[in-house]
């Protein structure tokens, strides 16, 4: 009889033991796991079409979310990286009254460094887009339509995302975007899905939109769950060989109800090299 109970009191503290432990782990990883801290991601791509670095820091999804009174906290990662431009490709606010957090980033930059706009679904939905790009305009930033910039010995090309535009519209935007010599090209598109029209003529494609696949586990799942992707998707963020180039997806920026799972906000940092011979 004595001997069953002091069996019944070794389990109980074996599941009590057990449960502590358990309620320690998530108590550690719940807070990794949640963290909406910045994160800081730095990729090299290398080019023998280049002669001299150059290095593009790119902001997307920011959903007019804050990180620090006036962006500062933002600002200063980027600052940090001393980049050549900054890449806003879209979804960085909701509506023309809603701007606020970019307002703060781009005017905390413009004078600094070239600061380049290309629009996302949600600046499309109910047709702001206009004012939402004469407003980028008047802080500063250069707005991409279907054209480009030079910058450092690269080319810089930037497509409206397809809900503002005709499909034949957008085809005609991606189609002056191409390269049209050696020049070392990039694509500002907010959409990474879309890969089949980003295959060829550029060098490098930026994109966002799939919030890092919102819950993510170490090892295991890159991205539970993307737009226009569905569950499992298989753009969710780093880069991705495509026929001519590469594909660069950020995680992005936004902070939002719905939970990111190991799955921190991103500042994307790329540095153009000059390719080892």
């Amino acid at each position: 009889m004595h001997g069953n109970t002091r069996k019944k009191r070794n389990m109980y503290s074996i599941k009590a033991i057990a449960l502590a432990a358990v309620l320690v782990l998530l108590g550690i990883l719940l807070p990794i796991a949640l963290s909406q801290r910045l994160e800081v991601d730095v990729y090299t791509i290398a080019s023998p079409k280049v002669q001299n670095q150059v290095t593009l820091a790119v902001a997307t999804d920011l959903h007019d979310s804050f990180f620090g009174k006036d962006q500062r906290e933002l600002i200063a990662a980027i600052r940090a990286e001393n980049p050549d431009a900054l890449l806003l490709v879209g979804d960085m606010c909701e509506t023309p009254d809603e701007m606020d957090g970019v307002r703060a980033l781009v005017e905390g930059l413009a004078g600094e460094l070239p600061v380049l706009y290309t629009t996302g679904n949600h600046e499309c939905q109910g047709s702001e887009d206009k004012q939402i790009k004469a407003a980028l305009r008047e802080m500063g930033a250069t707005v991409l339509e279907g054209d480009s910039v030079e910058l450092g010995g690269i080319r810089i090309a930037g497509t409206d995302d397809p809900l503002c535009l005709t499909r034949a519209d957008w085809q005609a935007q991606i189609e002056g975007c191409r390269a049209q010599d050696d020049t070392f090209t990039v694509l500002m598109a907010h959409r990474p899905e879309r890969v089949d029209s980003y295959a060829t003529g550029f060098d490098l494609v930026v994109s966002g939109h799939a919030h890092g696949g919102q819950i993510c586990i170490p090892g295991l799942l890159d991205g539970l769950w993307a737009p226009n992707q569905g569950w499992f998707p298989e753009y969710t963020s780093g880069l991705y060989p495509l026929e001519e180039g590469q594909l660069a997806v950020s995680r992005g920026l936004c902070k939002s109800a719905i939970p990111r799972l190991f799955n921190r906000p991103e500042l994307m940092i790329l540095h153009i090299v000059p390719e080892k011979m």
